[in-house]
């Protein structure tokens, strides 16, 4: 089982790896230096555990790709995750966003949830 979508909630096991994909409405409203940036945090203390800048394509799709590795740091249970889009992103020398025009979108403190592996289907 990968991490999926449902709705606007993410779910998966610990040290899955998934490909989620956001689309925008609109592809035409994005050029080669926008961004949509994905942030996970702890539910409740605002601490952030993963940031990720995606590229958007012609077709205003970005993708997330999660490795085991980072789901596997995730103990078991909900986290909250955001995602914003950065027109014109400024971008530092590791591809992290520092600059740009944030554009607020739908996805906002949404869910998160980690499930633990007990080895059984």
């Amino acid at each position: 089982m990968a991490f999926r979508f449902d709705g606007t909630s993410i779910i998966g096991p610990r040290g899955d790896s998934g490909s989620l994909i956001f689309t925008a409405e609109n592809a035409a409203d994005f050029t080669g230096a926008d961004r949509l940036v994905f942030y996970l945090s702890r539910r409740g203390s605002g601490g952030v555990l993963l940031t990720r800048a995606m590229e958007i394509d012609g077709d205003g799709r970005a993708v997330l790709e999660l490795a085991p590795a980072d789901t596997a740091a995730l103990a078991p249970g909900v986290y909250v995750w955001s995602a914003r889009y950065v027109l014109g992103a400024v971008l530092d020398s590791a591809g992290g966003v520092t600059g740009g025009d944030w554009v607020e979108t739908p996805w906002r403190n949404c869910e998160f949830e980690v499930l633990e592996v007990n080895g059984q289907l």
